[in-house]
């Protein structure tokens, strides 16, 4: 499992570059974190305002509409989950890297930065952002296929169908913040380091 201290200044740097106004992001936090919980559709933006103890007009503040606010949720997202893949991609061996970018996965959705769930439905936004989205998307997944890739040839993984275990790897933090209420999750580290073992390691034979 990765040590406690290195997730911890992972996750602080990861809170330093997405840092950008104080204000939007607290917004952009709260938001995901309600879409998070009940989807885009199921969340209104005075929900998300009285999330942060504000009122609507600080959200039309900096968007015109919800969907140009959602669209940035998307935005800091990829940059987010970018910025992690990168981290993963830097470690020695693949096996670590693919510990601590699940880790740091989990943590962040349990934790407070609260990354929107990525998927492909982009209807909502323009043809060009539809087109960056899913791009940047295809790159996420292309990067995670490579690094399961990098674990078989180091000889750290087993050989599998390596693009349906990348897609389902996601699930394994996305939906946390639907299935694990808050008030059980009491030890985030403990639960992150616990995901990312399963995940890589599976469950041990009692025989």
């Amino acid at each position: 499992a990765p040590e406690p201290q290195n997730l911890h200044g992972h996750l602080d740097a990861l809170r330093r570059a997405l840092a950008r106004d104080d204000r939007l992001e607290e917004l952009a936090r709260a938001g995901s974190k309600l879409f998070n919980q009940r989807g885009t559709d199921g969340v209104s933006l005075d929900e998300v305002a009285a999330e942060i103890g504000a009122s609507k007009g600080l959200i039309y503040h900096y968007f015109p509409n919800k969907r140009e606010f959602i669209g940035f949720c998307y935005t800091r997202s990829f940059d987010y989950f970018e910025r992690v893949i990168a981290i993963a991609e830097a470690q020695p061996s693949a096996l670590a890297g693919a510990g601590l970018g699940t880790a740091l996965n989990v943590m962040s959705q349990l934790d407070d930065l609260h990354p929107l769930a990525l998927g492909s439905h982009f209807e909502i936004f323009e043809p060009h952002q539809q087109k960056l989205f899913t791009a940047r998307t295809d790159a996420l997944s292309r990067r995670t296929v490579g690094l399961i890739q990098r674990g078989i040839e180091e000889g750290e993984m087993r050989a599998l169908d390596v693009e349906p275990v990348a897609l389902a790897s996601a699930g394994a933090y996305n939906t946390l913040a639907y299935w694990l209420p808050e008030k059980e999750r009491t030890d985030p580290l403990a639960t992150a380091c616990e995901i990312s073992a399963l995940l890589l390691n599976g469950l041990a034979s009692n025989s």
